[in-house]
């Protein structure tokens, strides 16, 4: 007995095109085209999660050179208005436990201090701002973007008279358009989209790191080079799983990691080493629940 077997019909093989096609495409959007954009900076648009969690804030513990110092509080508010997101942090020493000798940026008391980093839906940077204290004082910082360029100025005002603002330093610097902003001492909200292998050119935006550090390690306004791990691995000091993407940042003497994590993207800790050689410090910003694990 013979049986003629036909030809699928139009529909069938339609059908099966479209799905060889398909197959192909996502071979490429996730194999080939991440190869390809290894250049492109992340994806640091705001998403409508970050609006519905603004009220939630972030507390990162932070540590010089081994020894607790400071406790940050990160808030992040949306503006409709303006379509914008500030990230607030202040900085204070309240529960902090201090042991050991004080490191010298503690003698400046500095604390309680505070960083503001705003930007647009997009991720760019809009304004910028930090207060420190000094003796008898304070030191402000003032960044508002115009055109391509982020200008402002730091100047100082004393405790016998608040009103008045002594002369102080102009900042202006170019924004390299289309890309990411880093902070030193001011942890992103969260890092959207990494991908293994991922490289691209920052812009560093930190205020309150320019005031809090010596001349020679302030690095406001300069590009930084950042890449992405090949592999997932877990935060230093970490019992629990918590797999995450580790960023590398480097220029000159200086060198930043974050460990983003990986189905969040939320900065789990982030560390920045200033100098080279034995004098180098050492700063790092641990989430706190991390250190809660």
């Amino acid at each position: 007995m013979c049986y003629h077997v036909g030809m699928p019909g139009r529909t069938t093989l339609i059908a099966l095109v479209l799905f060889w096609f398909a197959a192909l495409g996502w071979q490429f959007a996730v194999v080939v085209w991440p190869v390809i954009r290894t250049g492109d900076p992340p994806g640091t648009g705001i998403s409508l999660s970050d609006e519905t969690t603004a009220s939630a804030p972030s507390r990162f513990r932070i540590f010089l050179n081994g020894r607790e110092i400071a406790l940050a509080r990160i808030q992040l508010t949306h503006d409709p208005a303006t379509e914008t997101f500030r990230s607030s942090a202040e900085f204070s020493a309240q529960g902090v436990k201090q042991s050991g000798p004080s490191p010298t940026v503690l003698a400046a008391g500095w604390l309680p201090a505070k960083s503001m980093l705003e930007v647009d839906r997009a991720g760019q940077p809009q304004a910028a701002s930090s207060l420190i204290k000094i003796p008898g004082g304070e030191v402000a910082t003032l960044l508002a973007r115009r055109g391509n360029r982020m200008v402002g100025d730091k100047a100082a005002t004393l405790e016998a008279s608040p009103e008045t603002r002594l002369p102080g330093q102009t900042i202006d610097f170019p924004l390299g358009e289309g890309r990411a902003t880093l902070s030193l001492l001011h942890p992103a909200w969260r890092w959207n989209g990494l991908r293994a292998g991922q490289r691209w050119t920052a812009r560093l935006i930190d205020p309150l790191a320019d005031s809090l550090l010596a001349s020679n390690q302030a690095h406001g306004g300069q590009p930084v080079g950042c890449e992405v791990s090949r592999q997932m691995e877990n935060p230093p000091d970490t019992e629990g799983d918590v797999p995450c993407w580790k960023i590398t940042a480097s220029r000159e003497d200086l060198e930043i990691t974050i460990w983003s994590a990986v189905q969040t993207g939320k900065v789990m800790r982030q560390q920045v080493r200033l100098g080279s050689g034995p004098g180098a410090d050492l700063w790092e910003l641990v989430r706190e629940e991390l250190l809660q694990q």
